[in-house]
């Protein structure tokens, strides 16, 4: 219901896997079980992400994902993790808005086409994130590859080394600023 650290390492882990894409988003209703201390085990992996999702691509305008994410943070869903940019969302005249910026600071332009890499989950429906984008001619495209969680193990056997929950969320400096707590209403 909240950016976590597991939701950043897992969308940090699709851009790492598909590095073309700018931004990568997953359903915090996929994430099933945290990740133990300790050595990583594929088990323990799987757990946490149990599904055999397949990436998927979907071209949009960073208008598309701000209205995406204002979407999310006024209702009482699942959060939606994010890698690749910074949203910082605010209430201006009683209306909830957002504006984005690249990880290296630079502002992304609403007309700006991006590539957004998703699990096939919600790139054909799945809690109706991307309905006003997925219709749209060419803006999506599935892969018919390994599951998703395979490529992410993969990318982490690469990388070796170990992981840190306060270096994949600093609750500080979130990807994603609210002015309040989900859902957010700016009456």
């Amino acid at each position: 219901s909240a950016e976590s650290a597991l939701g950043n390492l897992f969308t940090d882990l699709m851009r790492a896997a598909r590095p073309d894409a700018d931004v990568a988003l997953y359903n915090g209703g996929g994430l099933r079980a945290d990740l133990p201390a300790g050595p990583l085990v594929y088990g323990a992996f799987y757990e946490a992400l149990p599904f055999d999702n397949r990436f998927a691509h979907v071209r949009m305008t960073a208008d598309d994902l701000a209205r995406m994410l204002v979407r999310n943070a006024t209702r009482d869903t699942s959060f939606l993790s994010v890698s690749g940019v910074r949203a910082q969302l605010r209430c201006v005249r009683g209306e909830l808005v957002a504006s984005l910026t690249r990880e290296d600071g630079r502002a992304l332009a609403g007309d700006e086409e991006i590539d957004v890499v998703v699990s096939d989950f919600l790139a054909t429906g799945g809690d109706g994130v991307l309905s006003e984008v997925r219709e749209r001619e060419g803006a999506l495209r599935l892969e018919d590859d390994p599951p998703l969680r395979d490529a992410m193990v993969e990318v982490l056997r690469t990388r070796g080394g170990s992981l840190a929950a306060s270096s994949l969320f600093d609750p500080a400096n979130p990807r994603v600023a609210l002015p309040s707590d989900r859902p957010v209403s700016c009456e």
